[in-house]
């Protein structure tokens, strides 16, 4: 089984916002791994979205 946190992170000249995806519920890791994405986009707002597990199939 798998777990990943969905996180929705606002900049204040953007209109949609942009998906992060994290192993761990921690804001502060969604926020790091954004602006190591995007250095020039500032944040205005972060909002967990979704909390995502997948299960790996047995054969």
């Amino acid at each position: 089984m798998v777990k990943l946190f969905q996180w929705e992170i606002r900049s204040m000249g953007e209109q949609d916002p942009y998906t992060v995806h994290t192993e761990k519920d921690d804001v502060l890791a969604a926020v790091t791994q954004f602006v190591e994405q995007y250095p020039t986009v500032s944040v205005y707002s972060v909002r967990k979205s979704a909390e995502i597990i997948q299960y790996k199939e047995a054969i």
